[in-house]
């Protein structure tokens, strides 16, 4: 552990130590984590501040393959699709960058023994090409609160009222997952890896509350310009980013990586 500038008692820095070793990706942004601790004034907040870190899920390459493979194999086994009738697609529809074109690209390598045969395409709009019945497959990097998948999948079933679709993605969010299945019932999701909000799926009673609001107290210190989502996008409460994609979801809580006024160094960035 790198000297801080500020000072820490001794039972917090055997604390951040023992953080530190377990979570070796945090070793990389010290400078980042010294000024987020800044920000927790009172004991509460740095416990708060290290119980989520603990369970920050960073996804590091081998787990992301790993991840990608449960996906490739529910596809051929449990939904066994004929990819003869499959097209893939990200949700973006091309206009700016977007993770869920990184995540099929990625995706992509693991059909490379069909030798091409399996249609990839790099925008959504390109659906209206599909032939009627045929299966489409909508890929996401991250499911978040569903608002963006939903309005994709509204957009498939509008233009391709006849096909099947299904809907796959590395992580998300469960309520997200709960939502988007009961609004449409006829649509499959896979989603490997489902986690809970952070705060309010975890804690109970009053510690709900109170942890929120240190959250919010927090966020609007770092002087957060979008201090208003300090839960995350839709009050997500997300702790998660992948390793090999520089773009955090904006469902994680912003303290980790909202632009702030103070041009203070975070642990994560997020492109717009």
């Amino acid at each position: 552990m790198e000297k801080w500038k500020q000072a820490v008692s001794k039972e917090y820095f055997y604390l951040l130590y023992q953080l530190l070793e377990d979570h070796p990706w945090i070793l990389d942004k010290q400078k980042a984590l010294e000024n987020l601790w800044s920000f927790c004034s009172t004991n509460e907040k740095k416990d708060l501040m290290l119980d989520l870190l603990k369970r920050f899920h960073f996804v590091e390459s081998e787990e992301y393959k790993k991840l990608e493979q449960s996906i490739y194999d529910y596809i051929i086994n449990e939904w066994k699709l004929d990819l003869a009738k499959t097209s893939f697609f990200p949700i973006s529809d091309g206009k700016k960058p977007d993770g869920s074109v990184w995540a099929t690209y990625n995706f992509r390598q693991h059909f490379l023994k069909y030798f091409n045969k399996v249609p990839f395409y790099d925008r959504i709009t390109q659906a209206w090409g599909c032939k009627q019945k045929e299966n489409i497959v909508l890929i996401d990097d991250f499911l978040g609160s569903g608002n963006k998948l939903k309005s994709k999948i509204k957009y498939i079933k509008k233009i391709k009222p006849r096909n099947h679709i299904y809907c796959v993605c590395p992580m998300g969010l469960k309520y997200g997952v709960d939502n988007l299945s009961q609004e449409f019932p006829d649509v499959n999701f896979y989603i490997p890896l489902v986690m809970n909000k952070a705060i309010s799926d975890y804690y109970s009673g009053e510690k709900v509350t109170k942890n929120k609001k240190y959250i919010k107290e927090i966020t609007e210190n770092m002087q957060i310009k979008k201090h208003k989502d300090y839960l995350g996008y839709k009050q997500s409460e997300a702790l998660c980013a992948y390793k090999d994609y520089n773009n955090i979801p904006n469902n994680v809580f912003p303290i980790f990586w909202g632009e702030n006024t103070g041009n203070l160094e975070t642990m994560f960035t997020r492109n717009k």
